[in-house]
């Protein structure tokens, strides 16, 4: 059997995603799959400039056509932009997770429901962006991740009139379609949100004419207005630190839930509010608590793909390079799929300190004869990559290395720490 190139075998989803598009076209300076390559490339390794990283692409790489005029107009352009969305959309729609990693795996409640966690981050400006009244602001991005599959996507960047958009403004802009992300008509989508997303006047909007429903945190000066309470089955364990279920109005005339929860472990007590009204309280914690997988990913652009400022000064090129960072990232859970399946290599060290903490945790509860939702004390798939997987890919991925050395070198390395 041929011993494959490991980078033809990382890059193969999104060849394969590129091929699909109907926005590709060929180009005699930089082509498309060039393209492609060289921002897989910039968002893998560090480069302290962008001049240092086309010096780099030039004189080691041989991308001899490439200049710092054409790079720089490749990542303004509306129709690169389109087709890294749709190769990005082609990674989403291709992408087969594997079943036991969904943490809502036997949740039949949820069956009819995409849930979706949602959220804005930020980063440097860009060198050459322009002042605002003196100032400049950092770029704000909106991502989405399936909380089921953990794939993510970017849904669009702040676009400021003035000196800056807020996340709500932008979701108005957008609309309750867009936050269906693809899903089908009679599919049901929960978005996830931190409390910038608090407006209950759109929420019954995008609820009616699209179906999407939203999950986040009571903000402490709501003066949200109880009129009464939601019967739940208190003996149930998905419901275990649920201490009430409430109808709440508020001054916009609109009736929502609010559930209040309080941990087990720390004793600190969370309100949340939503319109799903036919699930189970607990189950409704536990998705606010799988939402802050999407934290994770943003430590990992920070941290592990050397997202710091923006590339370029377009929203363009901003959106260009948040769509790379979508795109390095699901190639690598495709390729941690790849390695369980057919390999049967996990990360061994991260699952064990996983464990560790769940046996402490369940330990101290038992000692004060407390219960906790049964979801919370499985060991799960982690969300953070280890820098030694990370680091693994970035080296051999710029070499001509096969996929056997990769995994020889890689079963090790998910075993136990260097």
């Amino acid at each position: 059997m041929e011993d494959k190139i490991f980078k033809n075998v990382f890059l193969a989803p999104a060849i394969a995603a590129y091929e699909k598009s109907e926005t590709k076209r060929k180009s005699k300076i930089i082509s498309d799959c060039d393209f492609l390559e060289m921002g897989i490339k910039r968002v893998m390794s560090y480069y302290a400039s962008g001049r240092n990283f086309i010096q780099v692409m030039i004189d080691k790489f041989n991308f001899k056509t490439l200049t710092v005029d054409n790079f720089f107009k490749s990542l303004s352009s509306k129709r690169r932009l389109k087709l890294l969305k749709e190769i990005n959309e082609n990674i989403v729609k291709d992408y087969v997770p594997i079943e036991h990693n969904n943490p809502f795996k036997d949740k039949v409640e949820l069956d009819g429901y995409a849930l979706y966690a949602a959220d804005g981050h930020f980063h440097k400006h860009a060198s050459h962006e322009k002042k605002i009244e003196g100032k400049n602001y950092p770029v704000g991005h909106i991502y989405v991740t399936n909380l089921r599959t953990t794939i993510v996507q970017h849904l669009d960047v702040l676009r400021p009139e003035n000196k800056k958009e807020s996340e709500i403004h932008a979701l108005k802009r957008l609309g309750g379609q867009a936050l269906r992300m693809g899903e089908p008509l009679g599919k049901k989508v929960i978005i996830v949100y931190d409390k910038a997303i608090v407006d209950f006047q759109e929420w019954h909007k995008w609820k009616q004419s699209k179906g999407v429903y939203v999950l986040t945190r009571e903000k402490s000066n709501m003066q949200l207005i109880s009129c009464g309470d939601f019967e739940f089955d208190k003996s149930d364990p998905v419901n275990a630190g649920v201490t009430s279920d409430q109808q709440v109005g508020h001054s916009h005339g609109r009736m929502i839930r609010r559930i209040i929860y309080t941990d087990p472990l720390s004793g600190k007590e969370y309100k949340f509010i939503t319109n799903i009204l036919n699930v189970a309280p607990g189950l409704i914690a536990y998705i606010y608590k799988v939402r802050w997988n999407i934290e994770k990913t943003f430590q990992q652009f920070k941290t592990n793909y050397h997202e710091k400022k923006a590339w370029a000064t377009s929203d363009e090129a901003k959106s260009i390079q948040a769509i790379f960072l979508c795109i390095v990232y699901n190639l690598m859970l495709i390729l941690e799929d790849k390695v369980e399946l057919e390999e049967n290599i996990v990360d061994q060290k991260i699952r064990e300190k996983q464990k560790k903490r769940i046996e402490q945790n369940t330990e101290i509860l038992k000692k004060k004869n407390l219960k906790i939702n049964p979801m919370i004390l499985t060991v799960k798939k982690s969300l953070m990559r280890s820098c030694q997987f990370i680091r693994l890919i970035e080296i051999v991925f710029n070499d001509l290395t096969s996929w056997s050395t990769f995994i020889a070198k890689l079963r090790p390395r998910m075993e136990c720490y260097l």
